[in-house]
């Protein structure tokens, strides 16, 4: 009988010695694997800031198994592998990712995504119907260079696969109205000194007319930005199904939808509306959040950026150590600003500073075209949570 308990005993302690280590990892350790990734390429280094956004995301949203938190975190490794293989970050830090690769990155990101969108929600408001899984999917817009999440057919979520610093200066229909008049004066002078009959008075009264328009529009260019950004945002149209900001404690659970309103910002007690993206249609309404950064209170870069007629026109009267805050529905954070740049529109290197917040508008204020961006680095300094 000894014998045998002795042989069951050695067969336990063989198995176990044999067995290999697995590692359960968490939703902490996925992030903090994509976070010290150092990546060189532009195009590449965009392709891996979907993923962190897109899991940071869906991964606070859902209850996610041990099972694909550890699919999804030797696929992580396989990509990083990858980027290292390919010496993506060669000496001159000018290697491109190749197609076959970029596709490569693309399938695992969207098959992790899948994932991760086949977990059930998280239980935020003790209703069960929200913690079904929902009809959720990932889609990749190479056209433009974009991931979209849809919730339901709702699109929720669109993370950007570049680098950009947006245009954020005057109205794009001020600029078509000062060319076309630009080219409508200068039409009539060719015509006006060409035509050699009396109708010439028709192309001097024309020449006179356009070049008054065009001085016009040139010389009031500002107050005429802020009536048409007015009217345009009168045709923006607001979307009802939208998806609030869901907090636990100090934990972001849930973003918003793209395009919703989650917070204010106050700049020299002049205040705006913060929005949930920053492309055109949004910057209309108020000040835009990159979508490929993140949400304040989540301890990474808030990336802000806002037309220079509206609270951003601020930015130009502020100095070092002046205070920004920002309200949200969630929590109040204070700002103190470290530095002031101001950068060409193509020098993306700025957006990869350390600072807790950056936010940029056109340069200078009166420039019609802006070609250079007023950049504003700050520190967060203080926060208060509703829940405190």
């Amino acid at each position: 009988m000894m014998k045998i308990l002795k042989l069951i005993v050695m067969v336990i302690v063989m198995n176990v010695l044999l067995i290999p280590n697995v590692q359960a990892y968490t939703k902490t350790d996925i992030l903090n694997l994509v976070d010290d990734v150092e990546i060189c390429s532009r195009e590449t280094r965009a392709i891996f800031n979907g993923f962190v956004t897109s899991y940071t995301r869906i991964l606070n949203e859902r209850n996610v198994s041990q099972k694909n938190l550890d699919i999804i975190y030797q696929k992580i490794e396989i990509v990083i592998n990858k980027l290292k293989i390919n010496d993506i970050c060669d000496i001159d830090q000018k290697t491109e990712i190749s197609e076959s690769l970029k596709e490569e990155l693309l399938s695992i990101f969207e098959s992790t995504n899948d994932l991760l969108l086949k977990s059930p929600l998280i239980n935020t408001s003790g209703n069960n119907n929200k913690n079904e899984v929902t009809d959720s999917k990932v889609v990749t817009d190479t056209a433009n260079n974009s991931i979209k999440i849809y919730e339901n057919g709702i699109l929720t979520n669109v993370i950007e696969l570049e680098e950009k610093l947006n245009y954020v200066g005057i109205n794009y229909i001020l600029k078509i109205w000062i060319i076309i008049s630009f080219l409508l004066t200068l039409i009539s002078i060719i015509l006006l000194v060409k035509n050699k009959s009396k109708n010439n008075i028709i192309y001097l009264s024309c020449t006179y007319v356009f070049g008054f328009i065009l001085v016009i529009l040139i010389t009031f260019s500002r107050p005429i930005s802020l009536f048409l950004d007015t009217v345009t945002l009168m045709s923006v149209k607001e979307n009802n199904n939208i998806k609030e900001v869901v907090v636990d404690g100090k934990n972001i659970i849930s973003y918003p939808s793209y395009g919703t309103k989650y917070g204010v910002i106050n700049i020299n007690n002049q205040e705006e509306d913060l929005y949930f993206g920053d492309d055109a249609k949004t910057l209309k309404k108020g000040v835009g959040q990159s979508n490929s950064s993140f949400l304040p209170g989540e301890n990474k870069k808030t990336i802000l950026s806002g037309h220079n007629t509206g609270v951003f026109a601020e930015l130009f009267n502020v100095a070092k150590k002046d205070k920004i805050t920002i309200d949200t529905m969630y929590a109040s954070f204070i700002y103190e600003i470290k530095d002031i740049k101001i950068v060409n529109s193509d020098d993306t290197s700025i957006l990869s500073s350390k600072n807790d917040l950056i936010m940029y508008t056109c340069y200078p204020k009166k420039n019609i075209y802006g070609n250079k961006r007023l950049v504003i680095l700050a520190n967060l300094i203080e926060s208060e949570w509703i829940t405190e």
